[in-house]
């Protein structure tokens, strides 16, 4: 807008001051919507091109599929999922198995075998009874009594450490001196 072609319309100074005023702020507010329309035209430009591009991904994909026999996949994912079930079965079975030999393993720990070799055969043994059916419904502690048990109430000898008897004490022998330590050994029931 121009103040001369004002002038010539025959208004005054504060006359044109008060239009050119009026015609500024209209002017700031359609730069304004202007500016918001460019914006919004921007996101859907930028919203339209994410989605060509991922429309392009899927037609890039869904090539990648022709001629592929969907039959066959099936039948071979069919037998992944049954190998799976069968690992999981054997796993779980195996994790079963560790289970109970650790248990048993701290179960044979409160008791003192003359050697590992005899805690070795009594875990095993143990275990093994443990697994069989013929002994369902059975503990490790009945099982254990029944493999150990002697004449009466007493241990089978041969197995445990008797901590109540005397230690037996071995000299030493042949050549050594007369202050040469001794051998001290846990007496054997």
């Amino acid at each position: 807008m121009d103040t001369k072609k004002l002038q010539d319309q025959g208004l005054t100074e504060a006359q044109i001051a008060f239009v050119m005023a009026e015609y500024g702020r209209d002017v700031a507010a359609e730069q304004t919507k202007v500016k918001q329309a460019e914006d919004a035209l921007a996101t859907i430009t930028a919203e339209r091109d994410t989605a060509q591009g991922q429309l392009a991904e899927v037609e890039t994909k869904l090539k990648s599929f022709e001629g592929k026999d969907f039959d066959a996949l099936r039948v071979a994912n069919a037998q992944l999922l049954k190998d799976m079930e069968q690992l999981k079965a054997d796993n779980d079975k195996e994790l079963t198995k560790v289970k109970l030999h650790a248990d048993t393993r701290e179960f044979l720990g409160g008791h003192k075998f003359v050697n590992a070799m005899t805690a070795a055969h009594f875990e095993r043994e143990i275990n093994a009874a443990l697994e069989d059916p013929s002994n369902a419904g059975k503990s490790r502690e009945q099982l254990f009594a029944a493999m150990t048990k002697g004449e009466g109430d007493d241990p089978m000898p041969g197995i445990f450490v008797d901590e109540s008897a005397p230690a037996v004490v071995i000299p030493p022998v042949g050549d050594a001196p007369s202050t040469a330590a001794t051998t001290t050994h846990p007496t054997v029931i």
